[in-house]
């Protein structure tokens, strides 16, 4: 079973905010450098747990879709109908990688996702669940006129929990961890469940890090896992359950809003020359060129504008100045930026500058570290308290707690991990060796095996020195933060 907390850090875990997971702490095996994937943001999460690959390679690359052709703004990735629209112009694949639902179905087994959280996020964790591959359970599905995938698991959950509108805070958790409860674990034929709930992530943006709000759904949250691990204990399927406990991304409060309109003019460019995929504090940016020399000079230009503020923290372009990508690139086309293919972002039709933005190093209201400015397209404030998606340690730093016979107890793993690594342990475990995906399996327990090694890439440009942190462990390399 994978348990996904939305939005849960790390230092949130303690025994007077979370007593249950606390608990669970001791007596398992705590991976203490697991990283969430960049962009830090819900739905590039997903697909990456879903499919074992990293952005680049099942291609949902932000929380948002640019579709031209489709659309004249950004589309979230949030809406199921988003993906299958999209889809429509990709071979009817919502994702360019095969899922782990998919290939679970494929080997008889059975595959459950419940969610809380939005119809486009529980879509993502089991894609071709619309076409009948594995069981999916959200409320939201179909425009809200459907709780389930398959028919009869739509109506027989309808029949007796009733309908709960998806993504609604805590009330759509309280009615998903129901179901899980009282009809998923008892009734439905399982190999594999996903559980994500949805707090505090909606909390946490509503109201910020910290927050009596954010607090109280943390520990509802809590309480509901508790309820989940006693009700395994009492169909006496807790010691033979392996269960892994973590979060998409982690969060911080929202320092301040810059407007993109004035930085656009200072590189020369108009609105209409460029869009913006605004992930909080990570953007992600299509420039739209009328010729080769207009794409340089304006990629160029946009890149200058950006670089040269304060409040940036790193900038990313393809390492070849044309659509291609080059594997093992480090610094991007543009004096000043790393590769996208660095934080595999490169795509032929992916973007082509994505810029971070800088914490500003001080506490919240809620005297909680990691706020950060974020990029968007109008001026004022932003609707948000709090946020994620950027490269810092407070939202790439996320949990990660395994419990069961596979995994050792009461033992903290110091290795790094991420997300990028939960399908191809999830696999393993259940005797399926998918060595083509991007991670390493996690429940391999090798003390013997060399120690990390930390990295730092260094560019130049716009008159500053910025850098890229890294850690590699066993071939493997995580993004852990940038700074300048």
């Amino acid at each position: 079973m994978l348990i996904l907390i939305d939005g849960l850090r790390p230092d949130q875990i303690t025994a007077a905010k979370m007593p249950n997971l606390y608990a669970l702490q001791k007596s398992s095996a705590v991976f203490d450098a697991h990283h969430s994937v960049f962009p830090t943001v819900t739905r590039v999460n997903a697909s990456t747990i879903s499919t074992g690959t990293w952005p680049n390679q099942h291609d949902i690359l932000s929380n948002l879709l640019y579709m031209p052709n489709e659309s004249a703004t950004p589309l979230t990735t949030g809406e199921e109908r988003n993906l299958v629209l999209r889809a429509a112009t990709h071979n009817d694949r919502i994702l360019a990688r095969p899922s782990i639902s998919e290939t679970m179905t494929a080997m008889g087994k059975h595959f459950v996702v419940i969610t809380s959280g939005s119809s486009g996020a529980a879509t993502l964790l089991a894609p071709e669940a619309r076409h009948g591959t594995g069981t999916l359970i959200n409320a939201g599905l179909d425009g809200g006129k459907r709780v389930a995938y398959p028919e009869n698991v739509d109506q027989a959950i309808r029949q007796r929990f009733g309908v709960q509108a998806a993504h609604e805070g805590l009330t759509s958790v309280l009615w998903a961890q129901k179901v899980l409860r009282e009809y998923v674990l008892p009734e439905l034929p399982h190999d594999l469940v996903i559980d994500w709930m949805t707090e505090p992530d909606t909390s946490q943006h509503k109201y910020g890090v910290g927050s009596p709000q954010a607090l109280a759904a943390i520990a509802a949250v809590d309480a509901e896992v508790g309820k989940l691990i006693a009700t395994l204990r009492e169909r006496g399927e807790l010691a033979d359950t392996d269960i892994l406990i973590t979060a998409d991304h982690g969060f911080g409060d929202i320092a301040a809003s810059v407007d993109l309109r004035p930085i656009y003019r200072a590189a020369g460019l108009q609105t209409d020359e460029v869009t913006a995929l605004n992930d909080g504090p990570t953007s992600s940016f299509y420039i739209h060129p009328h010729s080769a020399a207009d794409f340089r000079k304006k990629l160029t230009a946009l890149s200058e504008a950006l670089g040269s503020r304060q409040d940036v923290q790193l900038l990313f372009t393809r390492s070849l100045p044309g659509k291609g990508c080059k594997a093992d690139a480090v610094k991007g086309s543009v004096a000043g930026t790393f590769a996208l293919e660095k934080v595999h972002l490169c795509t032929h039709d992916g973007p082509d500058l994505v810029v971070s933005m800088r914490p500003t190093g001080e506490k919240s209201a809620f005297g909680e570290p990691g706020s950060v400015p974020v990029l968007r397209d109008t001026d004022g404030p932003s609707d948000s308290a709090a946020t994620h998606g950027g490269l810092n340690p407070w939202m790439e730093h996320i949990p990660l707690i395994c419990m069961g016979p596979d995994f050792s107890v009461a033992r903290v793993v110091h290795a790094p991990s991420g997300n990028i690594d939960l399908a191809i342990t999830m696999a393993a475990l259940l005797d399926w060796h998918a060595n083509s995906l991007d991670g390493r399996n996690l429940a391999v327990d090798n003390p013997r095996a060399a120690s990390p090694v930390h990295h730092q890439y260094t560019v130049v440009g716009f008159g500053i020195r910025r850098h890229l942190n890294t850690t590699t462990y066993l071939g493997k390399e995580y993004v852990d933060d940038g700074e300048r």
